[in-house]
């Protein structure tokens, strides 16, 4: 009896297992179960803003300014003391202002502008001296453009506000107005590109 009661549990068992494994076979006695289609989800992109950089200001490129030569002219080899006229011009004047007409047009390729200014010596009253250095260079600038120099000129006056010596006044007169000479000059700061 316990072999039949084994025997009948071996079969019950053996019948629950096959029918376990008749639900995976392809041929099965239960209806198939349909497949769930498949739900493609697409790929989540995160776009990224793109990040364009603020565009660097360009300085616009200063000009050079053109470099600047400085010509000194005695005002004694230009006018006659305590003179400034075209008619009080000396011959060695003339031909001084001559020859920088002649640098002016052959030695620069381009000038931007002339600077004149008139120096004289400390004899006078300042404002004396002011006016006398003026119309020194307002001559020398009317002369250079009689020579054909047609850029800008500017013509002013230091007076006798820039000395470039000393002397005492311990001097005699003429020996004071020797020692002073340097300081009576024309300067003429030329703006431009030499060749």
């Amino acid at each position: 009896m316990k072999k039949m009661k084994l025997l009948t549990a071996c079969c019950i068992l053996a019948t629950l297992g096959s029918t376990a494994q008749a639900r995976d076979v392809i041929h099965r006695w239960c209806p198939p179960e349909e497949a769930k289609p498949v739900e493609v989800v697409p790929p989540v992109v995160v776009e990224q803003p793109v990040i364009i950089p603020e565009p660097v200001p360009v300085q616009p490129e200063r000009p050079v300014p053109p470099p600047v030569r400085q010509i000194e002219i005695a005002a004694d080899a230009l006018f006659r003391f305590d003179k400034s006229g075209m008619a009080d011009m000396l011959p060695e004047g003339k031909a001084r202002l001559d020859e920088l007409a002649r640098v002016l047009n052959e030695e620069f390729i381009e000038i931007s502008g002339i600077a004149l200014t008139g120096h004289t010596d400390r004899l006078g009253s300042e404002s004396y001296n002011l006016a006398l250095g003026q119309r020194r260079a307002d001559t020398v600038k009317a002369y250079l453009q009689q020579k054909g120099i047609l850029v800008p000129i500017s013509a002013t006056s230091a007076g006798e506000s820039q000395p470039v010596v000393q002397c005492s006044d311990s001097l005699g007169r003429e020996a004071l107005k020797n020692c002073l000479q340097p300081n009576r000059r024309v300067t003429v700061d030329v703006s431009g590109y030499a060749k």
